[in-house]
């Protein structure tokens, strides 16, 4: 039921939907045109005869999430087999690690008589590996290029420690960073080896500045950011500026800073789509991520940031000057949202002259331009998200950055994207594509 809701959720919640009344009954078709009950069996979150092993499998990962059964009136929690669990309809499923602070234990399924009498009966469950440091080892390697992709099919759980080659370049990047470090993030929580490190390369001298995206209310979904705003206060929000500039006051609001980017020493920029979470940069969701060693790519994200941090983020921002470079076996073109309508000028140009395949490896799609350019695209079945905002083409384009394939993402939000043109690196991802789609 778990799994279940939280697939609804991304498959239905905030998209048109159509419902056919049938002999048998009614049919949610969703935006894809499937029946929405097939698609549930054929993720394994509805047992058939044919998806026994693919119902297990989820089976077997949902008892890994110590899930609770949480009384919105009362505050109190149970075990999912508790007889006081379902009195109440005020209740839902969590994870003990998501209950409010307020929550408190049912005292008949959490005393310690009870639980060995659970005990007797436990279900012996499949002990997934925590925490698992991964040697470094980035895709692709050259004398201007590290490629990164984080891969979930390793990572049962997020974590607050830096796991994945992706986290331990941008930590090291941090730790050997000698004049500054300008950054933009959406925000940033629970990754404490990333938060200290920049605060130790204050204090050894380094400046730092940064962006981040509040809402209009001056909210964040990350709570930690403003406790590292505290610790390094060189720093400016998306919103102050944007709503009493703009032209279209809504649109604005709904506008995000969206980024992910670090610049070091004007020399290097570490990039993609991971946010600086316990989700992300430990391998939970599956991400994509470049540095590039080059001063010329660095000075164009430095005149991105400089915008941005005297107070113009969104429509306010002019567009980008001389997106290309060439680096070895690489022409990488650097693009920013929303000036430079990078969707549509430089995305669909691509896409509409592939001639062998196009793997979309991304979280969302919903610019209809795009969508209807595409001639396929990935449905993935894992706890953690597929979370890149890439899309890879004929060994020969690979698509990485912030930017995720939407209206809002092109038209409205702060991101960056990087279109690098070299097969070998293409190749690299479009096996690491394959072994997620397999």
């Amino acid at each position: 039921y778990y799994l279940a809701d939280n697939y609804a959720k991304t498959a239905l919640q905030n998209k048109f939907v159509k419902v056919v009344q049938k002999d048998t009954g009614v049919s949610i078709i969703d935006n894809n045109l499937k029946d929405y009950y097939t698609n549930l069996e054929k993720q394994g979150l509805v047992l058939n005869k044919d998806n026994k092993k693919d119902f297990d499998k989820n089976l077997n990962y949902a008892r890994t999430l110590n899930l609770v059964v949480y009384n919105t009136y009362s505050h109190k929690y149970h075990t999912l087999d508790c007889k006081h669990a379902t009195v109440s309809k005020q209740t839902k499923i969590l994870q003990k690690s998501h209950l409010p602070k307020n929550a408190q234990p049912c005292k008949w399924c959490h005393t310690n008589l009870n639980n060995k009498t659970h005990t007797k009966n436990k279900i012996t469950q499949t002990k997934y590996p925590k925490d698992v440091k991964e040697k470094y080892l980035p895709i692709y390697k050259d004398n201007y290029l590290e490629f990164y992709v984080t891969d979930f099919t390793k990572y049962y759980y997020p974590s607050e420690k830096c796991l994945t080659t992706a986290c331990q370049s941008l930590l090291r990047e941090i730790n050997t960073a000698k004049n500054s470090i300008d950054f933009a993030i959406y925000g940033v929580d629970r990754q404490p080896e990333i938060t200290n490190a920049l605060i130790n390369a204050k204090n050894r001298g380094i400046k730092i500045r940064w962006v981040f995206d509040t809402n209009s209310k001056g909210n964040t979904i990350y709570l930690e950011t403003f406790k590292l705003k505290k610790l390094l206060p060189d720093c400016k929000r998306d919103i102050d500026t944007t709503l009493s500039n703009s032209n279209n006051g809504q649109k604005a609001k709904d506008a995000i800073m969206h980024n992910k980017f670090f610049i070091f020493d004007n020399q290097k920029v570490w990039t993609g789509s991971a946010n600086i979470s316990n989700t992300d940069l430990p391998g939970f969701n599956a991400n994509s991520a470049v540095l590039i060693n080059s001063a010329s790519i660095a000075k164009i994200y430095k005149a991105e940031f400089e915008q941005m941090f005297a107070g113009k983020f969104h429509k306010l921002k002019t567009p980008t000057q001389q997106n290309t470079t060439t680096l070895g076996h690489s022409k990488i073109s650097v693009y920013f949202s929303p000036q430079d309508e990078i969707i549509t000028q430089h995305i669909l140009p691509l896409i509409n002259s592939a001639k062998k395949y196009i793997y979309i490896p991304v979280f969302v799609i919903t610019h209809k331009q795009l969508n209807q350019a595409l001639i396929s695209a990935k449905t993935e079945n894992r706890a953690g998200k597929m979370h890149m905002k890439s899309i890879i083409i004929d060994d020969k384009y690979s698509i990485i950055g912030s930017m995720n394939f939407t209206k809002s993402g092109e038209k409205y939000n702060d991101e960056n994207v990087v279109i690098i043109d070299n097969s070998q690196i293409t190749a690299e991802f479009k096996k690491q594509f394959l072994h997620f789609w397999y």
